[in-house]
C-alpha cells in the first residue's frame, strides 16, 4: 500500500501480484486494522475483476483487486478507477473520513504541535520526500535488477 502511496505520484507502474492482493483485500474486508476498511466497506458488495476476491452485500463495487484495497485504505484517487452502483456511497464515506481527518495532527503527536513550528515541519517534509525518493529509485531499480540477479 505504502510503496503505491510512493509510486503512483511519481509515475513509476508496478501492480503488486493478485496472488499478493488478495490476502490484504480479504483482511481489509473484514477487519478494522489501521483504517476502518471494514467500516468503510460496510453494506457494500465487493467484487475484483482481475481475481477470485469478492465481500459483503450490498450494492455492487467492482475494480481490480488493487484499487479495491487502496480504497479500502481510504486512497479516494483509486476511487476513480471503480465501477458499480456502490461506487458513490463509498466515495462519499471516503470523502467524509477524509474531511473528519484533515489537518489532524497524526496519532502520538500533539495537535498543537502542528501550529508550534512550521518551518521544523516543512524541512522535515522535505526530508522525507526526499527520502521516499531516493526509497522509491532503489526500488525501481531493484525491480529492474533483482529478478536478472535471481535469474543467475
Amino acid at each position: 500500500m505504502h510503496a503505491q502511496d510512493i509510486r503512483r505520484p511519481l509515475e513509476l507502474v508496478r501492480t503488486p501480484s493478485v496472488d499478493a492482493l488478495t490476502p490484504v483485500a480479504d483482511f481489509f474486508a473484514r477487519r478494522e486494522f489501521t483504517v476502518a476498511s471494514r467500516t468503510q466497506v460496510a453494506d457494500l458488495q465487493l467484487r475484483a475483476d482481475d481475481g477470485p476476491f469478492a465481500a459483503g452485500t450490498g450494492p455492487l463495487v467492482t475494480g481490480s483487486t488493487l484499487a479495491l484495497v487502496m480504497g479500502m485504505a481510504r486512497r479516494v484517487s483509486y476511487v476513480a478507477e471503480l465501477d458499480g452502483p456502490g461506487v458513490p456511497t463509498l466515495r462519499s464515506r471516503l470523502q467524509a473520513t477524509a474531511a473528519r481527518t484533515a489537518g489532524r495532527a497524526p496519532a502520538g503527536i500533539p495537535q498543537d504541535s502542528l501550529a508550534r513550528d512550521k518551518q521544523e515541519a516543512a524541512s522535515l517534509f522535505e526530508r522525507r520526500t526526499l527520502s521516499w525518493v531516493v526509497c522509491c529509485s532503489a526500488m525501481s531499480v531493484a525491480d529492474r535488477c533483482v529478478p536478472g540477479l535471481m535469474a543467475r
